[in-house]
């Protein structure tokens, strides 16, 4: 009696470890939900830095571009204030001119003078004078040619003083014009060195953010294969166990595929669909032969894989996400064997549109940009989704 009760025991302790042991391997997500946080935050992180590098390099440049802008204002202002200077200076050289013409007309009348005057001028005036009227007509006369000669040259050098100075203000507001030209200069030497760093630090950030996405697709892809191969054992055990109800018979057909949702595969899931599939393929091969663009935003200018479905479906109303391995998480998952058109093709780190016929389409490469000559099964399939 002892033995049988140690004898259940041990079984019951056995039979404890083996469901224990069950529960881990059915249930993995478990295992890998604490590294798949870390790298979703990693690539996450990443792709808020290369979001803030874009910005700064953005405002740089606008920086630099009013750089350049204010440059080449203050030139064309240099340029106007030379002409400016050499207008003034010809009318300083036409005043000098007008003074030495003036002062020469006074000294020959002065020299005439001179050389003529004599004790009896005066009685001379007065004798010839017919009348006294006479005479002081022709020594005011006189005294209007002096007073003339005399205003003559006040005036002619008030203008040249004139000149000058304004010559002298222009040629300080050109030397303050390129005395700012040249401070800009070394600001644009700055923004330049500051784009310059920005553009190495968003090629070394693209690069960083290309390979945690693509490690996030590997650890993704690590994960579904852990799932199914623990879901594969657990149906494996309750076989094995006597259940003998299995409701996953079917799954023949799809032994090369995991499904949409892994485990689901080869089930035979067809799911009605909210969009005409063979248009949304008709109006995908339009754009075959764009560009590939990562992170772009246009069917026409450039897209990169997931880009490209999303915009595609954004066309019929549908709003999808914009990370390839995100569309397992949307739409319905559809088996391999009830693929067609229009069904979204999801593979490690890249993603495409049945078109039918075994191929697909799709936003290659920077290479092969979007084309529609690839097989389905191009690469492995992590799963497929209908919208």
């Amino acid at each position: 009696m002892k033995r049988i009760t140690y004898r259940r025991k041990v079984l019951s302790l056995i039979l404890t470890a083996v469901l224990s042991l069950g529960f881990v391997v059915s249930n993995p997500s478990t295992v890998y939900a604490t590294r798949k946080t870390t790298t979703n935050e990693s690539v996450n992180q990443l792709q808020n830095k290369k979001n803030a590098i874009d910005k700064d390099l953005k405002n740089a440049n606008d920086q630099l571009a009013n750089l350049i802008y204010k440059m080449n204002s203050l030139s064309s202002s240099i340029s106007e204030k030379e002409a400016f200077i050499q207008e003034k200076n010809m009318e300083i050289k036409a005043a000098e001119q007008a003074i030495d013409k003036q002062y020469n007309a006074i000294k020959l009348r002065m020299q005439y003078t001179y050389e003529n005057q004599s004790d009896t001028s005066l009685l001379t005036i007065i004798l010839e004078s017919k009348s006294i009227a006479d005479f002081v007509n022709k020594v005011e006369y006189a005294n209007t040619i002096y007073k003339y000669d005399n205003e003559m040259l006040k005036n002619f050098d008030a203008s040249k003083k004139e000149l000058e100075e304004t010559k002298r203000v222009a040629v300080a507001e050109k030397a303050q014009l390129e005395s700012n030209k040249q401070e800009l200069k070394a600001n644009q030497a700055t923004y330049q060195k500051t784009v310059s760093d920005l553009q190495a630090q968003q090629g070394d950030i693209s690069q960083r953010l290309e390979t945690a996405k693509a490690e996030a697709a590997k650890k993704a892809e690590e994960e579904r294969q852990a799932r199914q191969r623990a879901e594969q054992n657990r149906l494996n055990g309750n076989t094995s166990g006597g259940g003998g109800s299995s409701s996953h018979s079917g799954g023949g057909g799809g032994a090369s595929y995991s499904g949409a949702a892994g485990e689901k595969s080869g089930q035979g899931l067809n799911p009605g669909s909210r969009v005409d599939g063979s248009a949304v393929v008709a109006y995908a091969l339009q754009f075959v032969g764009g560009p590939y663009v990562w992170g772009g935003n246009s069917l026409t200018n450039g897209c990169d894989c997931s880009g490209f479905v999303h915009l595609v479906y954004q066309h019929f109303g549908i709003n999808t996400c914009r990370y390839s391995q995100s569309f397992l998480n949307e739409g319905s998952p559809v088996s391999i064997e009830c693929i067609r058109p229009g069904d979204v093709v999801v593979y490690p780190g890249h993603v495409a549109i049945y078109a039918g016929g075994g191929r697909i389409v799709e936003a290659q490469s920077y290479s092969a940009g979007i084309t529609a000559n690839r097989s389905v099964y191009c690469h492995s399939i992590t799963g497929i989704v209908r919208y």
